[in-house]
């Protein structure tokens, strides 16, 4: 069982079996009931009411992957951005195109060709 739910975020269960869990005292889950529910998960999306004589299981597990995972994808969003503005600043004092020029050309641009084009705009930028 935990080899498939570890893979999950959460899974709504039973109260007898909540309540077996909770008796448990485990560290690797985290338990919720109705009226004391989330009201959204940690990449702010929107949770689903429990339904009546349920509650939510949230494995520890799965949920330190998943913030580990989406602490990674922000990062690397952040210096895709990074390097999207530095060949953008090259192509305006350097090239002499307008702002919304030199956006639209580097969103255009594969990742591939603004890797390659990081280098040479750093070197012509200093």
């Amino acid at each position: 069982m935990f080899e498939s739910y570890s893979r999950k975020e959460y899974q709504i269960i039973g109260e007898t079996h909540a309540k077996k869990i909770a008796q448990a005292n485990r560290s690797d889950v985290v338990l919720e009931w109705q009226g004391e529910e989330y009201t959204v998960d940690w990449n702010n999306n929107s949770l689903p009411s429990i339904p009546e004589g349920k509650a939510r299981l949230w494995c520890v597990v799965a949920w330190k992957l998943t913030e580990n995972h989406n602490r990674e994808l922000r990062l690397a969003h952040a210096e895709d951005d990074r390097k999207r503005a530095l060949v953008m600043d090259y192509f305006t004092d350097r090239l002499g195109l307008s702002t919304e020029e030199a956006e639209a050309t580097a969103n255009e641009l594969p990742l591939k060709a603004i890797e390659s084009l990081v280098e040479m705009s750093q070197a012509n930028l200093a």
